[in-house]
């Protein structure tokens, strides 16, 4: 019995297996990750170099099935008490919890500035040119104005976790109430 392969279908069925276990479905750029990860500190633990992106929100999944949205400042914090001993770098870390890899402990979240939220499955199967029609103001050409006005929580933050994980950078402008939404430059 003579068995032979169809090599295009063998290798069709490869690279469906490669796409499958790609990992994470997020759009977050290795250069954002290692950018935000020096973040420098003194001895005495006082935060003396934060780069320009680290004041931008993230996202990040939590071990209850929600989401939060925190601050670069507050993340590497969290890192150094509870998980240092388990990442060997803040790079590492910010790898897995920013292209959702891990699930931030609920417990260990407890007193820091962050936004606990659900995701909107509406939203999330909402295209990103849908969301900017509907609820953005456009400044230039890649960055948008979001003013939430009377939006619920869970809708507002899916809609900003929506544009995060698809290469966008989110600036809260406290001053003005609104959200400066900007691609991020990957080059």
């Amino acid at each position: 019995m003579e068995i032979r392969l169809n090599t295009d279908r063998v290798f069709l069925f490869l690279m469906l297996i490669l796409v499958s276990c790609s990992g994470s479905n997020t759009g977050i750029s290795d250069k954002l990750i290692k950018e935000i990860s020096t973040i420098k500190e003194t001895n005495d633990g006082v935060v003396s170099i934060v780069p320009e992106n680290a004041t931008n929100l993230l996202y990040l999944k939590l071990d209850n099935n929600k989401m939060a949205s925190i601050s670069a400042l507050e993340l590497q914090d969290i890192y150094k008490h509870y998980y240092k001993n388990i990442y060997p770098t803040f790079y590492d870390f910010l790898k897995k919890a920013l292209n959702q890899e891990i699930c931030l402990k609920v417990s260990q979240i407890q007193g820091y500035e962050l936004i606990i939220f659900d995701l909107e499955d509406k939203i999330m199967k909402t295209s990103i040119d849908r969301l900017e029609e509907r609820y953005f103001k456009k400044i230039n050409r890649e960055t948008y104005c979001f003013l939430p006005k009377d939006i619920a929580l869970n809708l507002k933050q899916t809609i900003l976790y929506k544009m995060f994980i698809n290469g966008y950078m989110i600036n809260f402008d406290d001053y003005a109430g609104t959200y400066i939404i900007k691609k991020y430059e990957n080059t």
